[in-house]
C-alpha cells in the first residue's frame, strides 16, 4: 500500500505540471474540463473512494497495475511521439520526465 500511496502522489505532481500546460482560451472553462471525469472515471473514483473491504482495494490496485498504467504509459508514449519538441518543448521535456516516472514505476 506505500507503494500506491508512492503513485498517488507522483500521479497528482504530473497532474498539476499538465495543469499549467493547458492554454486558456477565454470560452473553455479550463476548471470544468479539469475537475469534471467522464461517467467511468466518476464511478472508478467512487469506487476507490469508499472501498467496501480491504480485498477490493487490492483488487483495485491489482487492475490499476496490470491495466491502467500500462495504458496510461502507452498513450504518453504516443502523444510524445507525435509533439515536436521544436514547437512545444515544455510538453515534449513534461512527457519525458512522465513517461521515465512511469517507467520507473512499472519495473517497481
Amino acid at each position: 500500500m506505500v507503494a500506491l500511496g508512492d503513485r498517488c502522489t507522483r500521479h497528482g505532481e504530473h497532474a498539476e505540471a499538465w495543469r499549467g500546460r493547458i492554454a486558456t482560451i477565454p470560452a473553455i472553462d479550463v476548471e470544468r474540463s479539469v475537475n469534471a471525469p467522464g461517467s467511468a472515471v466518476a464511478s472508478a473514483i467512487a469506487r476507490l473512494r469508499q472501498p467496501e473491504s480491504a480485498d477490493d482495494v487490492l483488487a483495485l490496485a491489482a487492475a490499476y497495475d496490470s491495466e491502467i498504467r500500462p495504458a496510461v504509459l502507452a498513450a504518453y508514449r504516443a502523444h510524445r511521439a507525435e509533439v515536436d519538441p521544436l514547437l512545444d518543448g515544455p510538453t515534449a521535456r513534461l512527457l519525458d520526465v512522465v513517461i521515465a516516472c512511469s517507467e520507473q514505476q512499472l519495473l517497481a
